[in-house]
């Protein structure tokens, strides 16, 4: 399953994180989904709506993109159970161009 938000021509999706938990549906999220989901974002960002996406730090996520978008790495908190917290780098893919790093 991918959530997506649209709110004056932006669009946020949060995928199924590439080589991570995939399982949302019987069919999982592949790699070829991966790839449809960057050439959908990039069919949005030629129509001039601004795209981010979250998703894991991979060199194949990372090569995806990076011709296409701009690539942020920023570190976040997993939490997999109270007990077990730690920090973990994802990347924010997007189109646009802001006055912040988001």
């Amino acid at each position: 399953e991918i959530t997506v938000w649209l709110e004056f021509r932006r669009v946020l999706f949060r995928s199924p994180y590439h080589n991570s938990y995939s399982a949302y549906t019987n069919h999982g999220f592949t790699t070829k989904d991966q790839e449809r989901l960057k050439d959908f974002a990039l069919s949005l960002s030629e129509q001039k709506i601004n795209v981010l996406i979250s998703n894991s730090n991979t060199d194949f996520i990372k090569k995806l993109y990076e011709n296409d978008f701009k690539i942020i790495e920023i570190t976040t908190t997993k939490t997999i159970n109270p007990k077990h917290i730690k920090p973990s780098t994802e990347l924010l893919i997007k189109n646009y161009e802001t006055s912040n790093s988001i």
